[in-house]
């Protein structure tokens, strides 16, 4: 137990820095969320213009354009929490010490998961302060239209906690995957990497099944479960805004409104919970130990380099693909398929051999 204590101190002094900044995020996403709503007298307005739940829809496009930057923050703050894992010196000097490679991943692991719930919370306590602020003015300009109990049936707290709800669960999964890359993977730059091309790769997975449908087809795919999968860390599986504007007159006056449309919430949690359950699972399979005659390559454990250079090999070819050539033969059907398969397989044998790499430095 004084050797559990002694390694969270360790992990604690380290993070000083970045738990100080991680707490003042949420205070600069109070701020943006504020300007964003707060200078709003109500959620109408003339001219076909406004959308309904205006509080909902503030927070939802604030989430949906900060996940980006959150996701680039979020990686600068892993990798220096993992950086000493990868750098020779303190790798040799932590390795001395009576700790097991386990122990020391298990301890991060906790540290990094508290100093997530404390930010969301500070983040949840702002937001329904803020909403608290705002909604009762909204409600009191525009309890007097018929329309108005329509219009506020999904923009209550709930609503606001379901959308705080799944953006804690997408920090959560971020974070499991990180932690998985930075094990599997001998370096923080390229774990860094790797973990935020993880998050990227059900985009690009869930868009090129989309447009295979379409093009062997002829039909959209839909909205459902392939749609909430791409967006599941863009912020696009949060909710939907309804494109049709339904207007009512009164006095003369037109008004004009969307709802905000919340999809299956319990789709994205279960997505993002079997995301957190198998990188635990690898997790505490990998951090076991490791093969000390493989270790030098960059990705040393032969599986996980498999799963990477599919990976790998995937995004590159889809990428490629749609440049080259370089005229975009997407209506040519099953032709555009076949040239992303074949991309693909000349990226993955490529891809193999740079995971294959001795690992140099951090």
């Amino acid at each position: 137990m004084d050797r559990i204590r002694a390694l969270a101190a360790y992990e604690i002094r380290r993070m000083k820095g970045v738990i100080v900044v991680s707490l003042l995020c949420p205070l600069f996403f109070h701020l943006l969320l504020y300007a964003q709503v707060g200078g709003q007298r109500g959620i109408f307005w003339s001219n076909y213009e406004n959308c309904g739940s205006y509080f909902s829809e503030g927070l939802l496009n604030l989430f949906q354009t900060i996940h980006i930057y959150v996701w680039f923050l979020f990686a600068i703050m892993v990798f220096l929490q993992f950086s000493d894992l990868h750098h020779k010196r303190t790798e040799e000097y932590m390795c001395s010490l009576p700790f097991t490679r386990r122990q020391r991943f298990f301890v991060k692991i906790f540290i990094g998961y508290a100093v997530i719930l404390m930010v969301w919370l500070v983040m949840t306590a702002g937001t329904i302060l803020i909403r608290q602020s705002v909604i009762t003015g909204m409600q009191k300009l525009n309890v007097l239209y018929s329309f108005s109990r329509e219009l506020f049936a999904n923009e209550t707290v709930w609503h606001t906690l379901r959308t705080l709800g799944v953006f804690g669960m997408e920090l959560l999964a971020a974070y499991s995957i990180f932690v998985l890359m930075h094990l599997v993977v001998k370096s923080s730059l390229a774990a860094t990497v790797f973990s935020l091309g993880t998050m990227a790769f059900p985009w690009v997975l869930g868009h090129a099944v989309q447009r295979w449908h379409y093009l062997l087809s002829g039909k959209t795919l839909g909205t459902g479960f392939w749609s909430q999968m791409a967006g599941i860390f863009t912020g696009d599986s949060m909710a939907a805004f309804d494109d049709g504007v339904s207007c009512f007159i009164n006095a003369g006056e037109g008004y004009g409104f969307t709802y905000v449309v919340y999809g299956n919430m319990w789709t994205v949690f279960i997505l993002l919970l079997a995301v957190i359950l198998v990188c635990a699972f690898f997790i505490w399979r990998c951090s076991a130990g490791e093969d000390l005659a493989a270790c030098g390559r960059l990705v040393p454990d032969r599986r996980a380099r498999l799963v990477l250079t599919a990976g790998m090999g995937f995004c590159f070819g889809v990428a490629v693909s749609v440049f080259y050539p370089f005229i975009y033969m997407e209506s040519q059907g099953l032709r555009f398929i076949i040239n992303e398969l074949v991309w693909t397989a000349v990226f993955t044998p490529v891809s193999w051999k740079l995971l294959g790499r001795p690992a140099k430095g951090v």
